[in-house]
Order: structure tokens, then sequence, then C-alpha cells
């Protein structure tokens, strides 16, 4: 197994352009049970483990 550096998205935007979404869908996803955290008013999450949980959920 190959180990992959951990990348941040620190804002919403970061999110949808990492994952080619709106915003819509990214609250959707967090809803639904993603690693998408919430920090006042500041989305953020980390890139592989919402990857993994999108390949998870099939």
């Amino acid at each position: 197994m190959t180990a992959v550096a951990p990348m941040m998205l620190k804002n919403m935007q970061e999110i949808c352009e990492a994952f080619g979404k709106s915003r819509k869908t990214i609250i959707k996803w967090r809803n639904e049970g993603a690693p998408i955290f919430k920090d006042g008013g500041v989305y953020g999450a980390e890139l592989n483990a919402v990857a993994r949980w999108l390949v998870e959920r099939g």
C-alpha cells in the first residue's frame, strides 16, 4: 500500500473545485455522512478522506 500525504481543503470553494461539484452537492454529501467539517461558517475537508468516502458509498 502506498502512503499518500493528506491534502487539506480549507474552504467550500476548494472542496467544490477538487470534486467538480456545486456547493449544494457538497452540503448534501456532508449531510449524508461525508467527512466534511464546518468550523463556524467555514467548511473544510481532507481530500483523500472524502474521496475514500465516495468510493465506499458506491
